[in-house]
């Protein structure tokens, strides 16, 4: 994963103001994509399980990260379509 979050990094000439991640499981993904992204970036990831997704956010709470990692819980499509007319 820590790979996959440098190639993120360095595949991108110009850094993402906002990733969308879809399946957030423990938030470790969540962390490293946002540490990725540099100080401006933010994360918005979505899991079905709201159970997990409970685990993801104490996570994130924990290292620092909540003001700039939001985690979506329910379907992709559901949230999605819910999301489309806000600010993701």
């Amino acid at each position: 994963l820590d790979q996959v979050a440098a190639n993120v990094a360095a595949h991108c000439q110009a850094k993402p103001a906002l990733l969308l991640e879809v399946g957030t499981f423990l938030g470790y993904s969540s962390v490293r994509l946002l540490q990725a992204l540099g100080p401006e970036g933010r994360v918005i990831t979505v899991e079905s399980d709201a159970e997990v997704a409970a685990l993801a956010m104490n996570f994130i709470e924990f290292v620092g990260f909540s003001g700039r990692i939001v985690v979506k819980v329910g379907a992709f499509q559901e949230v999605l379509s819910r999301q489309m007319h806000s600010d993701l």
